[in-house]
């Protein structure tokens, strides 16, 4: 009994943060502050001319390919969840993955830090909940460790020593809590210590147990091939603006900018610090600020805009409050 209302509270408070925020704390207003100014950044760098210019010059031999990649891209981050999920429910299905990913976009885009990306446990009605949510958080930490780690490789093949060092920090504390996970120990350490801080992160004890190293190498290795065709599909984007932007440059280039949005959870409607990276980036690898601008505009426009218009349908469609655990504890009423 004192289970259940655990998890009815935690995911009620989840619900309350990312549904309503009817709180405003000293710390989200600096957010919003500095995700102002990251946006003012790209409206100073970018004119509006040069912008229109760059879109008039668009080549479709480049940017319909990089559409095409956003299925590509959807379907690997889709099956990666799947692959979690099947570690604690063997019979889980992969639209029923597609349904509560899609819808955790639709959450995460209108949330600070994308937190509303937790509330993919939501949708899942016939799951555990605090185990869901486990997983979730699971998800996340995997996906973080290995953007940054990628990220610290383009910012070595890139040169830029301005940011090496920063960099430097991030990408070993990132990779340092996936090695962390990946032990017995650690493992235990982290679920507790987050479980002090997040109480939705109780279920994350049992998510740890359920997997085992060979499903994590794997939920890694979709990650790095996931992160890969983002970088690809970025580059593509940005060469049907400006062409004469270098391949290999341009494909580090998009790593740095995944690392960087991971790592600066700052932003507008997920707008805001991917445009500033793209900028800062790109133009490293050959590309002016207006050609960088309109390719990550496409991007976030194929990757997050279009599959959260998706999980809006689910998001309308949900109703009552968070699924009620059933009696032998093993999922919740359908």
């Amino acid at each position: 009994m004192t289970v259940q209302v655990d998890e009815e509270r935690a995911i009620k408070s989840l619900s309350s943060k990312t549904a309503t925020g009817t709180r405003v704390p000293w710390h989200s207003l600096a957010r919003l502050l500095l995700a102002g100014a990251i946006l003012a950044f790209v409206l100073v760098r970018v004119q509006p001319r040069a912008f229109a210019a760059a879109l008039g010059r668009a080549n479709p031999a480049f940017l319909v390919p990089a559409a095409l990649m956003a299925v590509l891209a959807l379907l690997l981050q889709t099956t990666r969840w799947w692959v979690i999920l099947r570690a604690a429910w063997s019979g889980a299905r992969v639209g029923e993955a597609f349904r509560s990913l899609a819808a955790g976009l639709a959450l995460g885009i209108a949330t600070p830090a994308r937190v509303g990306e937790l509330g993919r446990a939501w949708f899942l009605p016939e799951r555990d909940a605090a185990t869901a949510i486990g997983l979730v958080l699971l998800e996340r930490v995997y996906a973080l460790a290995g953007v940054l780690g990628l990220g610290l490789v383009a910012i070595a093949g890139l040169h830029l020593q301005e940011l090496a060092w920063g960099t430097l920090w991030i990408s070993a504390g990132g990779l340092f809590g996936a090695a962390a996970l990946l032990s017995p120990w650690g493992s235990r350490a982290v679920a507790r210590w987050l479980g002090r801080w997040l109480s939705g992160a109780r279920g994350m004890t049992e998510a740890l147990a359920l997997l085992r190293f060979r499903r994590i190498a794997l939920v890694l290795g979709l990650t790095f091939v996931h992160l890969f065709v983002l970088s690809v599909q970025f580059t593509l984007a940005v060469r049907s603006f400006s062409p004469q932007v270098n391949w290999a440059r341009g494909v580090l280039a998009g790593l740095g900018v995944l690392a960087t949005k991971a790592a600066i959870p700052l932003s507008f409607g997920d707008v805001g610090v991917r445009e500033a990276a793209a900028i800062f980036f790109y133009q490293r690898a050959g590309a002016d600020p207006a050609a960088a601008l309109s390719g990550s505009l496409c991007v976030y426009v194929w990757n997050v805009a279009l599959p959260a218009a998706v999980g809006l349908h689910w998001v309308t469609q949900r109703k009552g409050g968070p699924p009620a655990r059933r009696k032998d504890g093993r999922g919740a009423c359908p």
